[in-house]
């Protein structure tokens, strides 16, 4: 888990991806008032950040090879990730 602040309560992986999202890396999808999600840049605010696990990421963070994960910050700045694994 990381300290108190921005990712309070999350495991380590969560500001990895967090600060890859913020340098443009991965698959941003954006929110949509008809669709619970939508890739349309131009309709409103970022709803999440989506990556796939590589190797060097499964053996850093023990997550398995495939993996998605997705982060995203709340309306409070606090920010979040979820993990599904492959089938």
């Amino acid at each position: 888990m990381t300290n108190l602040g921005k990712f309070e309560g999350e495991p380590a992986w969560v500001e990895y991806f967090w600060n890859l999202a913020i340098e443009g890396e991965g698959e941003t999808f954006y929110k949509d008032p008809e669709s619970e999600f939508d890739d349309d840049p131009n309709d409103a605010e970022i709803d999440y950040d989506q990556f796939v696990v590589d190797a060097a990421e499964s053996d850093r963070f023990g997550v398995p090879i495939g993996s998605i994960v997705r982060v995203a910050e709340d309306n409070d700045g606090f920010v979040y990730g979820s993990i599904q694994e492959p089938s």
